[in-house]
């Protein structure tokens, strides 16, 4: 779609997540609004397979939701192809984000300037939709804690530079004047 992307402006969260410690077991955040859509399925075979710790979010008030997301180290929000609000809300929380982004989508967001593409190609791995890349990831992030730590402190600068409503909030004023 050649739709005008008007991203979230999103509350700075007050809690951020700790930074995974060389003997902390890997755990991952998980909150679909409906799993389904959201690959919970591929998620959960993943976890399986990697043996790491899922925390699955569900049912819950959002207040309740990110105070569980800030006891992960990564976030995994789904496998369509662009990222969504988990994804962002994962990173203003400092977790390293899982989720599905296209070339497609990283071009647009370098384009209209929301991110560069060495920042886009650092912190989103995962291009395939059958979760290969998924489990590939999961063992990257398990098997080396200072990669999760280095994943998470990009990910909160990442969110700090592009995402803070203090960055949003000019960009979308300055979209809905245009219009």
């Amino acid at each position: 779609m050649s739709a005008t992307y008007a991203p979230p402006a999103l509350v700075d969260p007050v809690v951020l997540a700790p930074h995974r410690t060389d003997d902390d077991p890997l755990v991952v955040a998980h909150a679909p609004t409906d799993t389904a859509n959201c690959h919970t399925d591929i998620f959960l075979r993943a976890i399986h397979a990697t043996c790491t710790v899922a925390l699955m979010i569900q049912g819950r008030s959002h207040h309740d939701c990110i105070k569980l997301k800030a006891r992960a180290h990564a976030g995994f929000d789904h496998l369509r192809g662009s990222f969504s609000v988990n994804t962002l809300e994962n990173c203003a929380l400092g977790l390293a984000p899982l989720v599905r982004l296209t070339t497609q989508h990283a071009d647009r967001l370098e384009m209209e300037g929301y991110s560069t593409s060495s920042e886009l190609s650092a912190l989103f791995r995962i291009r395939d939709a059958d979760g290969t890349d998924l489990v590939r990831e999961l063992r990257r992030l398990d098997d080396n804690p200072l990669e999760t730590r280095s994943r998470q402190t990009l990910a909160r600068a990442w969110y700090v530079r592009n995402w803070r409503p203090e960055v949003v909030g000019p960009r979308l004023r300055a979209l809905y004047e245009k219009l």
